[in-house]
């Protein structure tokens, strides 16, 4: 067991390296180089909706290490909706910005703009998208635009909304959600283009994950006030790096040097809510039961386990298979 929250390399390996299953609930990132230190290591159990922010999944894949996450969770995506909408609050109507500045004796008059028939374009209309538009309809009145795979009749029954192509609806919206998953097909799929096309009015949220933004684009679109603003509830700026198209982009060190009028940052806790972590842990307790009884399980987030590694490690000198056998 690892009692901190952000234990050292030297730490993880420690834990990790006699274990058969590792249930992940830390900031601890599970590197390739972490993983083979870990030879009987068959199962990591994510507590996240996700699991590529906590571990290397293409290392696991070939090392046969099998990942579940715990996704579909109704908690988190109501957790995830209030948070998101607290963020475009906070940003458009520059909350934490007066806050600041009043404290330190600096008072301002400046106008904000309304929620009220604003125009809120959401990039992926699943849990979190979804609730995120009927509140920002029901609580507002605003006007909701979307990007997703597949048209969402519900959601456009119940708030009006529309279906757009990203360019349209990056040209069309005042606020611009990220609420669409992270993969290999959006990653850094919000850059220097599609930034040009947003009002220079138009604030950026992201509380998906920062590895789907362009971070040095999105930093000199605020520099220079191509947008109006940007809040995320992530960042990327020590992680590795981040390649794409041949370039890094990770988030520069530089954007907490922004005014809090300009970029506001929160360290992904828009699911930190103690009903999220005991519906998580319910569901990775479930997902390990069923892996020890079957071999797998319907959370599996690996996509290209290596069959023969993994049935290597789930050998029958497994004490795990053992103990099943009786």
């Amino acid at each position: 067991m690892i009692g901190e929250s952000f234990p050292d390399q030297a730490r993880v390996i420690s834990a990790i390296s006699d274990a058969h299953i590792y249930m992940h609930a830390g900031e601890e990132i599970l590197t390739e180089e972490v993983l083979q230190q870990a030879g009987k290591l068959q199962l990591v159990a994510c507590l996240a909706s996700g699991a590529e922010h906590l571990v290397d999944i293409e290392a696991a894949d070939r090392l046969g290490i099998a990942v579940t996450n715990t996704p579909g969770l109704k908690v988190m995506y109501e957790a995830m909706g209030e948070f998101l909408v607290g963020l475009v609050i906070a940003l458009r109507r520059k909350l934490i910005y007066f806050h600041t500045e009043q404290k330190n004796g600096r008072l301002h008059e400046t106008d904000t703009p309304l929620l009220k028939d604003a125009v809120i374009g959401i990039i992926g209309m699943g849990k979190v998208g979804s609730r995120v538009a009927r509140m920002m309809h029901d609580a507002f009145n605003s006007r909701i635009v979307y990007t997703a795979n597949s048209q969402k009749p519900e959601v456009e029954r119940d708030t009006q909304a529309q279906r757009l192509a990203l360019d349209a609806l990056l040209e069309t919206s005042d606020v611009v959600i990220l609420a669409c998953p992270y993969n290999d097909s959006t990653l850094g799929f919000i850059g220097e283009h599609e930034l040009s096309l947003m009002k220079p009015s138009a604030i950026l949220i992201n509380t998906s994950e920062s590895s789907l933004v362009d971070g040095q684009a999105v930093y000199e679109a605020l520099v220079e006030e191509k947008i109006a603003g940007a809040a995320f509830d992530d960042k990327n700026w020590d992680a590795p790096p981040l390649i794409k198209d041949g370039k890094t982009i990770n988030m520069p060190i530089e954007m907490l040097d922004l005014p809090d009028d300009r970029f506001i940052c929160t360290p992904y806790v828009g699911a930190m809510t103690s009903a999220v972590w005991d519906e998580m842990a319910s569901v990775a307790v479930g997902s390990i039961l069923h892996f020890m009884e079957q071999g797998t399980d319907k959370n599996l987030y690996n996509r290209n386990l290596d069959a023969t590694r993994h049935a290597r490690r789930m050998g029958f000198g497994s004490p795990l298979v053992a103990a099943l056998e009786g």
